[in-house]
């Protein structure tokens, strides 16, 4: 019985959303290989890391117990990418209109990425080593930014909004949308995550849902509503007539530093 809840609640959801999120890297990837702009291709490979994380995910259920854990860590590296993909696409596409701060945020995700590799590579000692001061505050501090960047890039688009019209103007108005949408997500990721991690200590985190609790109900849901984000971002996407929109002549006018 617990076996097919987890085809239907675990296995089915996830490999949908891996597969959704490979969708979108390739229609982005296409149209990247059309164009030849680095924005959409590191926002490309924010859904190629994405296909990753969720394929790993995917694949733990498959392991025991016991070897789940270190999974989660390689997934988590998985994560970071995403997060430093997105503040490449915002710096690609905001080249000329960053504070100083902003030109410094890749080292910031870079430190992310490096933290949760070492927690891979050494999960004895991930979270036990000064916890609440090291990679917590790492991690918690590119968060943050991370919300930052889709708070100035949704700030930008609209402010550039009318100088577009047709095509142009609805490829900006989908991005927008997706971008309201991320903050949301992330910080319902983050804060599920944490609590799951330090309620129920690395270890004993499992996809085996018949020893879930209410915090793995609780963030099991990050699986549903990101389903539901990929499904949405394609169906944006390709609907899209991507041949009519002069993407440079977006990014040249988003480059512009007026806010």
């Amino acid at each position: 019985m617990a076996r097919i809840l987890e085809v239907l609640i675990l296995i089915i959801p996830i490999s949908l959303a891996t597969f959704l999120s490979f969708l979108n890297f390739l229609v982005l990837f296409n149209n990247y290989r059309k164009t030849g702009e680095t924005t959409i291709l590191h926002i490309a490979i924010t859904f190629l890391a994405s296909t990753v994380t969720f394929f790993i995910l995917d694949i733990t259920i498959f392991f025991e117990s016991s070897n789940q854990s270190n999974l989660f860590l390689l997934a988590n590296i998985f994560v970071w990418i995403i997060f430093l993909q997105v503040n490449q696409g915002f710096l690609s596409a905001f080249l000329n209109n960053t504070h100083f701060l902003e030109r410094y945020l890749p080292g910031i995700f870079g430190s992310a990425i490096f933290m949760a590799l070492l927690g891979a590579l050494f999960p004895d000692r991930y979270f036990l080593m000064n916890p609440y001061k090291l990679e917590l505050g790492i991690f918690l501090l590119s968060g943050l930014l991370v919300l930052y960047i889709f708070v100035v890039a949704w700030i930008r688009i609209t402010n550039s909004l009318a100088q577009f019209e047709e095509e142009e103007a609805q490829l900006l108005l989908s991005t927008r949308r997706i971008i309201a949408i991320a903050p949301l997500c992330v910080t319902y990721t983050f804060i599920s995550v944490f609590f799951w991690l330090t309620t129920k200590g690395l270890t004993k985190l499992s996809l085996n849902i018949y020893s879930w609790e209410l915090i793995d109900w609780i963030t099991y849901l990050n699986v549903p509503i990101y389903l539901f984000v990929l499904l949405g971002t394609f169906y944006e996407f390709s609907k899209l007539k991507f041949e009519k929109i002069d993407i440079s002549n977006i990014l040249n006018t988003l480059d512009s530093p007026k806010e």
